[in-house]
């Protein structure tokens, strides 16, 4: 599933992708870092198959699990967030989105460092959003 999403065959990684999902579901249980995961894979696939709608739930389960599992400020949890905000961008949500970023912002600056990717490229998505809204 993963080599087909990395191929941009995001039609066939679907239905694997779901299996996966209720696999470690039903192995793990819901709340496991797995199937967090898997969450976030669908919804990750849901929105480059251009399903930004039906990926949100998705998106919103994996990351309230990662914050409730892992706590607010774990990497995995900011990673979730951050890909939850840029969903909401996509959906033109740019005011939950803009809420979202600087928090992402701050705990990776904080726990990374300013000149860390992961940091980097998050300031480049709030610069990104800020703009387009006109509010940079």
């Amino acid at each position: 599933a993963a080599l087909l999403g990395a191929m941009q065959r995001q039609q066939e990684a679907r239905p694997l992708l779901q299996r996966v999902l209720d696999g470690r579901d039903k192995a793990f249980g819901p709340m496991h870092p797995d199937t967090l995961i898997a969450l976030d894979n669908q919804s990750m696939v849901l929105g480059r198959m251009g399903k930004q709608q039906d990926a949100v739930p998705l998106s919103l389960r994996a990351l309230e699990g990662r914050q409730t599992m892992l706590g607010r400020d774990h990497l995995e949890t900011l990673a979730s967030l951050h890909s939850h905000a840029l969903l909401l961008k996509s959906l033109g949500r740019h005011h939950e989105a803009a809420a979202l970023l600087p928090r992402v912002v701050s705990s990776r600056q904080s726990i990374l460092g300013d000149t860390h990717p992961d940091t980097v490229l998050t300031l480049h998505s709030l610069a990104t959003l800020l703009a387009a809204t006109g509010q940079w």
